[in-house]
């Protein structure tokens, strides 16, 4: 039984030794490189975040995703020439649901549909919607009912603000990559009108 076991093991271990040297045998002619990824770039996204306006949003729960989006783009000690614009609709919906030994647990669900625009040509380069919800313990005092209704209300508002700034950090990194690899592939080409 042993031998069986130690005999699919050595198979296993056969395979994986033929697949890794194929891989490396393989000519890395046929292979292009694609222009690399290189820290610069995604310093270039980062840099490219703070030119982001934020346009104001509608009520409390608006202005505290504004500012936390305004945080983590980094816009109050970066660029003021603000070349894109960020739109958002929120809705927040809140409801409660009874439980055995008198439990009450209330939800908070947050919908926003985003849009950032380019300045300029006022056109939409990205846009989406998230939908995040977040439970807490309704307790029977009112003030402690309403602080955990907000502290649900901020981390929801937390994550949507994370999603949004990293779906237009990947939007500036793709834009750099593809700036660079344009500029490389001008370089590479040869000059076809010389003749």
């Amino acid at each position: 039984m042993i031998e069986i076991l130690r005999l699919a093991n050595l198979q296993k271990l056969c395979t994986v030794m033929a697949s890794v040297s194929i891989l490396c045998l393989a000519p890395s002619a046929c292979l292009k490189p694609v222009a690399p990824y290189q820290a610069s770039d995604l310093q270039s996204a980062g840099d490219s975040l703070a030119r982001i306006f934020v346009e104001p949003i509608a009520e409390r729960r608006g202005q505290i995703l504004r500012a936390e989006l305004e945080r983590r783009f980094n816009t109050s000690n970066r660029k003021k020439n603000k070349t894109h614009k960020l739109q958002i609709a929120m809705e927040v919906k809140k409801k409660e649901r009874n439980f055995p030994r008198e439990r009450i647990i209330g939800e908070v669900k947050v919908k926003t549909i985003f849009k950032l625009t380019k300045n300029k040509a006022d056109e939409v380069v990205l846009e989406g919607s998230f939908s995040e919800r977040s439970d807490y313990t309704v307790l029977s005092e009112f003030l402690a009912r309403r602080d955990a209704e907000e502290e649900a209300i901020r981390h929801v508002i937390e994550r949507i603000a994370g999603e949004i700034a990293l779906r237009a950090r990947l939007y500036f990194f793709a834009e750099a990559t593809r700036k660079k690899r344009n500029n490389a592939d001008s370089k590479n080409e040869p000059n076809s009108h010389k003749n």
